[in-house]
């Protein structure tokens, strides 16, 4: 027989609920905490009025992931380690590249052992020099103060200041030849241009600039300043085949570099920048204007007053007499080539005593005979204007 089934629905409110187990109470307790503080959080932080509501709050998971922070400092001075130590391995391989076959400057070249001929007349006059001239060396106490003085005011007014490179100097060099569109004026210092005429050529390179700069400063290291101005006025080169400051006097005034005014110390301090275009022996009026421009230096730097800078340029210094005329060259070039042919072609320097005697000191007829025409192409001369006194081959030497 079949079961009948109720119609009306079954009440469950009259059944027994079962008792929670520990895990659904604990999950239970946790969503309420959770809502209760999501209530304290809505209460206390309300909303600004016309604002967006609330954000879910964040998760457990968001609130302990860390938001990485940039930090531009520590990046910059990252890269600046790495550049700093870059350039340094550079910089070590740089200087070993200058500096691997620089000379060694304890140990200073001689003075040129070029070979030279000096022809003199029957007085001693010298008639013709062949090869560089080097006259005496001078010493510091020598050297008279007005050719120092000239020479720093117009090379290297703080010689006595720098370490051998004058940073100064060189921004001041910079500026000026900015404003006069040109190479106005050189940076190097008195001794940067010692160190190159001692021991570099005159190639213009960066490496030689650079060994330049090496060189001076050990040269300030191993020499007193004093030193350096010594060894740069007895070899820098004066023009007319004249080194120092004694042979440039010799052969522009007639004498000793002892005895320097200061028309004629300013005139050799000016040669330094272009000697063989200022030379006064060829080019008097370039020398005198630049010897005036040097007048002007030293009174700009309180070496000198302007009245005596106005003595000077009023009273120019006269060049030395020529001992023989400008034909003389027929004569002395004769002599040089059988001074070959006697010597067997000797090394160093040598001077030869002819028994010439200028046109311009002529003795008398009872004491010298004229040559003839004919003579004369056989003492090697063409034009039988100089008067020897025979025997000619015994008397030079």
């Amino acid at each position: 027989m079949a079961r009948k089934t109720r119609n009306h629905p079954i009440d469950t409110r009259d059944r027994p609920v079962p008792p929670a187990t520990g895990r659904g109470r604990g999950r239970k307790q946790g969503r309420e905490r959770q809502s209760g503080a999501a209530r304290s959080q809505g209460a206390t932080n309300p909303p600004e009025k016309g604002g967006p509501p609330h954000s879910n709050p964040p998760s457990a998971a968001s609130k302990g992931a860390r938001v990485p922070r940039r930090r531009p400092i520590r990046r910059v001075l990252y890269w600046f380690a790495i550049l700093l130590v870059w350039g340094g391995i550079l910089g070590v391989l740089s200087f070993i590249w200058i500096a691997h076959d620089l000379p060694d400057v304890s140990n200073l070249p001689p003075p040129g052992q070029e070979r030279t001929v000096t022809v003199k007349s029957v007085t001693g006059a010298t008639l013709a020099n062949y090869g560089p001239v080097r006259g005496q060396w001078l010493a510091y106490e020598s050297i008279p103060e007005v050719m120092i003085l000239a020479l720093l005011s117009i090379e290297d007014r703080r010689f006595f200041n720098h370490s051998g490179v004058d940073i100064l100097g060189i921004g001041r060099a910079v500026l000026a030849n900015l404003r006069a569109g040109g190479v106005s004026q050189g940076g190097s210092t008195l001794t940067q241009q010692l160190a190159k005429n001692l021991f570099l050529s005159s190639e213009r390179s960066l490496k030689r600039k650079a060994q330049e700069l090496l060189l001076a400063l050990w040269l300030e290291r191993a020499y007193s300043k004093e030193q350096i101005l010594t060894l740069y006025l007895n070899r820098v080169y004066f023009g007319a085949g004249t080194y120092g400051i004694d042979a440039a006097s010799e052969t522009y005034f007639g004498h000793s570099a002892r005895r320097l005014s200061l028309a004629q110390a300013a005139m050799l301090a000016g040669l330094v920048k272009a000697p063989s275009r200022l030379a006064p022996s060829h080019n008097y009026a370039g020398a005198l204007q630049r010897s005036e421009q040097v007048l002007a230096a030293m009174v700009d730097t309180g070496f000198i007053t302007a009245l005596a800078a106005d003595r000077a340029r009023n009273q120019p210094p006269p060049l030395a007499e020529d001992a023989a005329g400008p034909d003389i060259r027929y004569f002395t070039d004769w002599v040089r080539s059988r001074a070959d042919a006697l010597l067997d072609h000797p090394a160093g320097g040598i001077t030869i005593l002819t028994s010439l005697i200028s046109p311009r000191k002529r003795l008398p007829n009872r004491c010298c005979a004229p040559i003839s025409m004919s003579a004369a192409k056989n003492w090697g001369s063409s034009r039988g204007r100089w008067w020897p006194l025979p025997p000619m081959a015994r008397c030079w030497r």
